[in-house]
């Protein structure tokens, strides 16, 4: 237990996430800036959540290695395949590329683990293959208050 001197008390921080120690904003806000110049494509401008919609784990495979194997030869100091990227944009591409390729891993898991529903009851969940438009017709996942 711990005490403050107001008073006030609070369990101990053993055993529970540090989302502030673990992270780095600094660099959480140089990703965001990353896709957010990656967001214009041929098609016109796309959601910042638009890889959520699903990607195969092999193209996210791809991409990691090639965007890794660019910063590597950076690291030696040759010029990437790509020149316009410069090593902290491979570092994000491969911090996306992980990121995706993880989020499918949990995804296809949660998928595996959905209770089909019935239409109307999609409104209380935040993932709801109705609302997407996919062939699961009626797989809800996630509830709303714990998404």
């Amino acid at each position: 237990m711990r005490e403050f001197v107001s008073g006030a008390t609070r369990n101990t921080l053993e055993n529970k996430l540090s989302y502030m120690r673990a992270l780095s904003p600094a660099v959480l806000r140089r990703y965001v800036q990353y896709l957010a110049k990656h967001r214009q494509t041929a098609n016109g401008l796309r959601d910042f959540d638009n890889w959520k919609k699903g990607i195969p784990p092999n193209t996210y495979c791809d991409s990691l290695l090639r965007h890794t194997f660019d910063a590597w030869l950076m690291l030696f100091g040759c010029e990437p395949s790509d020149k316009s990227y410069d090593l902290e944009d491979l570092l994000c591409a491969i911090i996306f590329n992980a990121q995706g390729w993880l989020f499918e891993l949990i995804h296809n898991e949660t998928r595996e683990q959905a209770v089909v529903r019935t239409c109307g009851e999609c409104d209380n969940f935040s993932y709801c293959t109705m609302m997407t438009g996919t062939t699961e017709a009626g797989s809800c996942f996630v509830p709303k208050e714990s998404a």
